[in-house]
């Protein structure tokens, strides 16, 4: 099972706790630490679209070898690398920002 699954369940089975008139709950502040636990548990998820982007980079990467590898005999011009090289390496810029964001 996932991860992010466990962790959903995890987090629906303490959410039946809260708001509970517990004085050992309140003083422990759970109904903080289940917040808390939501925007971990949002963050988590959001790997899962930064991981499917990568994977698209790195499918793009791989046929951009492939390109290369085939043109060993013919010269490439540089402007055609620059503009098949700018999205990719914009994209992982972006997906790599967004990854330190959530770790």
């Amino acid at each position: 099972m996932p991860a992010i699954t466990q962790l959903r369940r995890l987090q629906s089975r303490l959410s039946r706790l809260q708001g509970i008139d517990n004085d050992i709950l309140k003083a422990a502040g759970f109904d903080d630490i289940l917040a808390e636990l939501d925007t971990i548990t949002d963050s988590v998820e959001q790997l899962r679209d930064v991981m499917a982007d990568l994977a698209g980079l790195d499918d793009a990467l791989r046929i951009l070898l492939l390109l290369l590898h085939r043109a060993e005999d013919e010269p490439l011009g540089a402007m055609g690398l620059k503009y098949l090289l700018e999205p990719l390496c914009g994209g992982l810029s972006k997906q790599t920002e967004k990854l330190g964001e959530l770790i």
